[in-house]
């Protein structure tokens, strides 16, 4: 999420000194007032689309409340606000971790966005879809 969030802000602004925070909330708040909106509207649209993968994460959340965020975009930027460094520094987040699947569909969200402002880097942003990016970095 934190990548793509960082790649949207970087088409909407000069200034790129605010790109070093690694929180997914101050990511967000920093892309356009349209922007915000649109994405949470498409969260809102995938989210009706998809009952199924709403009933799964309720029954997550049935046995691990800590990851319940519901439906909420802004409990779910909330609850993987610190992915990366939960990610990186895992040792000293035994038992916080969000649940890393949940946040999924907005991240494909997030890619879609970017893929419509920048059609010419489709093919690379379905690089990291496909896994072939774990592959180089390995």
């Amino acid at each position: 999420m934190e990548l793509y969030l960082k790649t949207l802000a970087i088409l909407e602004h000069a200034d790129q000194s605010h790109l070093q925070d690694h929180d997914s909330r101050n990511l967000l708040a920093d892309l356009h007032d349209d922007t915000r909106k649109m994405l949470r509207e498409r969260w809102e649209q995938w989210v009706a689309a998809n009952p199924g993968w709403v009933a799964s994460l309720m029954k997550v959340a049935e046995s691990f409340p800590e990851f319940a965020h519901g439906v909420d975009c802004d409990q779910l930027i909330e609850q993987n606000a610190k992915a990366f460094e939960e990610w990186r520094y895992s040792h000293e987040f035994v038992g916080k971790r969000a649940l890393p699947w949940t946040a999924q569909p907005f991240v494909s969200i997030v890619r879609g966005l970017i893929v419509e402002r920048k059609p010419e880097w489709a093919s690379h942003v379905d690089h990291f879809r496909s896994g072939v990016f774990r592959f180089i970095v390995r």
